[in-house]
C-alpha cells in the first residue's frame, strides 16, 4: 500500500458507511446530486441514470452493493463519475452517490492495510488506514461487472 501512496495522488470519497479510497484517476469528474432516470426492475443498488456530458451514466449506491445496507440516494449530495477500466465504449462510465465532499489525498500520504480487516463486502479489494482514517478499496471491475449485467438504457 505504501507504494501506491508514494506515487499517487487519491481522493478519499465518503458514502454512506465509511470512506471509500481510489486514485485521482479515477475519478472523472464530482458533480452536484441530481435526481436519476429510475429503472424499472432494477436492484435497490442501482438507482437509475444520470446525465453528464451528453451521455446516461449508471448510478450506484456503494453501500447497498456492498454491504446490503439500503440506498437513501435522497440524502446524497454529490455524485462521484469514475472512469472504467474495462475500455468498453458502451460503459465508459459509472456513478456513485457521494454523503459530502470528497477530500484529496496528497502523494506522500500513509497508507496501511489494516490486515484484520476482512474485506466485508463483494466490491471491496480491501480497507486501509490513511490519514488517521479507515477506508475501503472499491473493486471497480466487480463494480463494472454488475452494472454491465443490468438493462441496456433505453
Amino acid at each position: 500500500m505504501s507504494q501506491w501512496a508514494a506515487n499517487t495522488h487519491s481522493l478519499l470519497l465518503p458514502v454512506e458507511t465509511g470512506l471509500l479510497l481510489l486514485p485521482n484517476a479515477a475519478v472523472a469528474e464530482i458533480v452536484d446530486y441530481r435526481e436519476p432516470e429510475a429503472v424499472e426492475g432494477a436492484p435497490d443498488w442501482f438507482l437509475g441514470r444520470v446525465p453528464w456530458r451528453g451521455l446516461e451514466v449508471p448510478l450506484l449506491a456503494f453501500e447497498a452493493v456492498d454491504a446490503d445496507v439500503g440506498a437513501g440516494a435522497e440524502q446524497g449530495l454529490r455524485i462521484a463519475i469514475l472512469n472504467t477500466l474495462n475500455g468498453a465504449p458502451e460503459l465508459p462510465f459509472i456513478a456513485i452517490v457521494l454523503r459530502g465532499i470528497p477530500r484529496l489525498l496528497s502523494a506522500g500520504a500513509e497508507i496501511a492495510a489494516v490486515p484484520e480487516a476482512a474485506a466485508s463486502g463483494s466490491v471491496t479489494l480491501s480497507q486501509v488506514q490513511v490519514a488517521g482514517e479507515f477506508a475501503r478499496i472499491p473493486d471497480l471491475d466487480a463494480l463494472e461487472r454488475l452494472v454491465a449485467e443490468l438493462p441496456p438504457a433505453a
